[in-house]
Parts: C-alpha cells; structure tokens; sequence
C-alpha cells in the first residue's frame, strides 16, 4: 500500500507477505524486490482502491479479473429479472462495488443447488422485503419460502385509531 495515497498496488502472487520497496512519481509507481524490478503501475488518486494487474495474480485466481457490476448483472439476467434486480440492489449498497462481488457470486451460485425459478422466487421475495442480500436469499430458499407465493399486501392503514387513550389534532391546537 502506498500510504500517502491510501491505494492498493499488486506484486506477483510469489512475493505476498515479502518486504518490497516502493519508488514512485506523480504518474507511476514502481515496485522492487532485491533490486529488481517486479511491477510498475499507473499512480491513482482513489483511496482504499485496489490496483491489480492480471498476471500477478495466481493462475487459480486468474479469473476474477473478468468480475465488474455488468458481468454480475449480465450474469443475473440470464436467470430473470428479479435476479438481475437483487444484484443491482446488492452493488448498490456497497461504497465499493467490489466489496459486493463475492455477495454476488454466491447468490448467483445458489443457482446451481436449487435451479434458476427458485433462485428467482428467492430473490423476488428479497426485493419484496427491500433487503436484498445474500443471507437473506439464503434463509428465504433454506426456509422454502420461494415456494410462498408473494403477495401484495397492503399495510393496515394506521393513519386512524380509535382509542379512548388516543388524542386528536384537535387537543393539540
């Protein structure tokens, strides 16, 4: 991390943990091991960011570089709208989107272990709750309540009670 700037720079996965000096200037960052260079990136600006090139990553992890809201979201609506709507929801919610992608991933899946109408149901009811979430996606598919159909309820209206322990407007004027 470059302190000054609060930013994340990435070394080849082989040097996680060593100690590494970095130099840099308005526009780049360089970063060294004994003497070598080992990688040199872009200087940026955004704090608590992570700036990460492909090719130090390890050949497992490799693939997470494809992760970005419209992959989630092209992902989500392959399996219906209510899905696509929950991811949104969940990226939305997040400072940084990819805090959101491991949510993501795993509500995307779920699809897998219970099929795209009950992951849809599941994720329906979510937005119904407005409080989309993995936990909650789980709960609701663990609890088969995307087996309830999901009603539009409308909520008592409460707007006036009678209630001889209850004031009117009028007793406040």
């Amino acid at each position: 991390m470059l302190k000054e700037d609060k930013h994340y720079y990435s070394v080849p996965y082989e040097l996680i943990g060593r100690e590494v000096k970095l130099i840099y200037t308005t526009a780049e960052v360089e970063i060294y091991y004994q003497y070598q260079r080992v990688a040199l990136h872009e200087r940026m600006d955004s704090k608590h960011h992570y700036t990460t090139t492909a090719a130090h990553l390890p050949p497992q992890h490799q693939w997470l570089t494809q992760w970005s809201p419209t992959y989630f979201e092209n992902w989500a609506s392959k399996i219906g709208p209510h899905t696509r709507l929950a991811i949104v929801d969940i990226l939305r919610h997040r400072t940084y989107p990819e805090q959101a992608y491991k949510s993501c991933a795993g509500v995307l899946s779920l699809e897998k272990k219970v099929g795209k109408d009950r992951l849809e149901a599941a994720c329906r009811r979510a937005i119904a709750y407005k409080a989309t979430s993995l936990r909650l996606i789980k709960s609701i598919l663990e609890r088969e309540l995307d087996k309830v159909p999901v009603e539009d309820e409308k909520p008592a209206d409460t707007s006036f009670i009678v209630h001889e322990n209850i004031r009117g407007a009028h007793q406040y004027q």
